[in-house]
Order: structure tokens, then C-alpha cells, then sequence
């Protein structure tokens, strides 16, 4: 929970959930980036972090894109 509490202070979250939105067009891409992002922080948070992290993300992701 540290490191997800330093990812969002660097703004991380922010930063994923901006580039997430220019994929929205291709959305094949646009899951296969999710799944990649979510599969290479998995080794340093939790399941339960991922999914509480990762919720936002995708929700201003696809409110941006409508």
C-alpha cells in the first residue's frame, strides 16, 4: 500500500489513465495495454491494490471517450 500511495503522490495513476484514453478508438489495443499495465505491477502490489487502483483509471478512461 506504500508503493500504491507513492504511484498516485507521482501521479502515476494520472498518467495511465491519460494515455489509457488515447487508445479508446482501438479497443483491442486499449485492453491489451490494461491487461499489460495490471500484469507488470502486479509483482509489486497486491491483487486487492490493483483493483482498487485500476477502477478509477478505467472509469475516467471511459467517461473521457464517452
Amino acid at each position: 500500500m506504500v508503493v500504491s500511495a507513492q504511484l498516485r503522490l507521482g501521479g502515476f495513476y494520472t498518467w495511465v489513465a491519460v494515455n489509457l484514453t488515447r487508445l479508446m478508438e482501438r479497443p483491442r489495443q486499449f485492453l491489451f495495454v490494461v491487461m499489460l499495465v495490471t500484469a507488470v505491477s502486479l509483482p509489486w502490489l497486491v491483487n486487492d491494490i490493483i483493483c482498487l487502483a485500476f477502477t478509477p483509471i478505467l472509469s475516467v478512461a471511459l467517461l473521457r471517450a464517452g
